[in-house]
């Protein structure tokens, strides 16, 4: 087995780290605004729950005050 002197492996110039980096930027972004927006969705459906529990029960107050008259 032939062993590789220590100058001849391969390291990673200036310009491919930068690249590296700018693209674990873009990843995390990427990542962060997916979060995001499911969190937003999540809150939206919760809130829409809550408002139709509220709507069904002011319509049952209303159907309930028609018919006791």
């Amino acid at each position: 087995m032939k062993s590789t002197p220590f100058a001849e492996w391969r390291t990673l110039s200036d310009p491919e780290i930068s690249v590296n980096r700018n693209v674990q930027y873009m990843l995390l972004g990427l990542g962060a605004a997916w979060l995001i927006m499911f969190i937003y969705v999540v809150l939206i459906t919760l809130r829409e729950r809550k408002l139709r529990k509220e709507l069904d029960r002011v319509r049952h107050m209303v159907e309930s005050a028609s018919t006791d008259r």
